[in-house]
């Protein structure tokens, strides 16, 4: 995928007048914004700062909840059958196994995906393109333009080195994890909250057509006791198999982790049953800080959202981020339009309280149960009962994929009504 605008009709478009809506990054977030906005008919213009595809630190799990926002913001079967599908989750404990069938929901596919996210992200930039957005690549928004405290577009770094001011209503900020255009602004990650950081490579196997993703709790630090995360294997479909860890900031021990010795040993646990030369990855390990359960604030400003990563949307039990990025982002792209049509920059302020809505309660139980994880001795006890108990491992499940039933009364629903009920004893998690 190559970028098509030339500096100078790029410079003749930012004089030419103020877009709509800007958008900062092309990934799963800044994507779906840019999609509801087009299909509603407004002009947005997303800046990539790198050339599309790029690489990034994901397994490309995409659960049933993210399946079914891409087929809404038009991906078609045509690309989403080239992915490769999951049917049910390993979780491995000691030596222990327990398989858990994708969990049913009435409202959701039975299977996940996986899907390299060079490959998603492109064909969600497709998307937006076909939908009449402009997608820039190689074009870098280094800095906000704010005029008497609003902000009003942003400074934009084309990719002969040129600077342009590129002027809009509205700003969304979705550059990813680090977001330094978010944090320009002000944006900043509540540090009393828990964060994950992750690392991973791929390795060939000839199991790499599994329907299964192996989910492990056989993380351990030097001095011999489980770290509150998991290792993970997912099978890509061929020749490879996606291999990382992610660790939660609550484990002890944390900050003299070293993720890429811990990811080496990983795959060495792994290596006699997936049949992998551990030494001999496919690709150097990536690996990123990713904060997660809604940590990072404020979201919403009198002319900008956050989204994403940017907003630290994943899900603090499982730190999959896919589907609260798609999900974020449409939220972010239908709350603009309502602004737009009604010429009422107030409605922005809907975009914190929808976003609570959907998440704040659930977040707030996963962020409760990453700090009670980080105990090791009450992790261990937990890793062990979700192995024996069909009922916990289910629970589990459903939380890490955000697949619980609303009003639904099985056991996996009682269980989360009663953490949620400790969670609203306690102090914000």
């Amino acid at each position: 995928m190559t970028d098509t605008a030339h500096p100078s009709s790029f410079a003749e478009r930012a004089r030419s007048g103020p877009s709509d809506v800007i958008v900062v990054g092309a990934g799963p977030a800044g994507c779906a914004t840019a999609i509801t906005l087009a299909r509603a008919g407004f002009e947005v213009v997303v800046f990539e700062q790198r050339s599309i595809p790029r690489p990034r630190t994901c397994a490309g799990l995409v659960s049933p909840a993210a399946l079914n926002q891409l087929e809404a913001l038009g991906l078609g079967q045509p690309t989403l059958s080239r992915f490769h599908r999951i049917e049910s989750i390993d979780l491995i404990v000691d030596h222990r196994h327990h398989n858990v069938a994708w969990p049913q929901h009435p409202d959701l596919a039975d299977h996940a995906l996986v899907a390299p996210r060079e490959t998603l992200d492109a064909s969600l930039v497709d998307v937006a393109r076909a939908c009449g957005a402009t997608v820039l690549e190689r074009h870098e928004a280094i800095a906000p333009l704010v005029e008497r405290g609003l902000v009003t577009g942003a400074q934009v770094r084309t990719p002969d080195g040129e600077l342009h001011e590129f002027d809009a209503r509205y700003t969304v900020i979705a550059d990813g994890a680090n977001s330094r255009f978010g944090r320009s602004l002000g944006t900043h990650r509540d540090r009393s909250w828990p964060m994950a950081t992750a690392v991973h490579s791929a390795w060939r196997s000839p199991f790499a057509d599994r329907a299964a993703v192996e989910v492990s709790l056989n993380l351990f630090h030097d001095d011999g006791h489980r770290l509150t995360g998991y290792g993970w294997v997912v099978p890509t479909g061929g020749p490879t198999v996606d291999i990382g860890v992610a660790v939660v900031s609550t484990s002890a021990g944390f900050r003299s982790l070293n993720t890429t010795h811990l990811l080496a040993d990983f795959a060495r646990s792994v290596a006699m049953h997936w049949h992998i030369d551990p030494e001999s990855c496919e690709r150097p390990p990536m690996s990123g800080r990713v904060p997660i359960g809604g940590s990072v604030g404020p979201i919403a400003g009198p002319t900008t959202l956050v989204v994403g990563d940017a907003a630290g949307a994943a899900n603090p039990l499982s730190g999959l981020g896919i589907d609260t990025a798609l999900m974020s982002g449409t939220i972010a792209g239908e709350v603009l339009v309502e602004a737009l049509e009604a010429d009422d920059p107030a409605a922005l302020q809907r975009f914190w309280r929808l976003m609570s809505d959907r998440t704040a309660t659930l977040y707030k139980v996963g962020r409760l149960l990453d700090r009670i994880n980080g105990r090791p001795r009450v992790f261990d006890r937990l890793a062990a009962s979700l192995v024996r108990s069909d009922r916990l491992a289910e629970t589990a499940v459903r939380l890490a994929t955000q697949s619980l039933r609303a009003s639904h009364g099985g056991a996996p629903e009682q269980i989360y009504r009663a953490m949620r009920a400790v969670s609203r004893l306690a102090p914000d998690a």
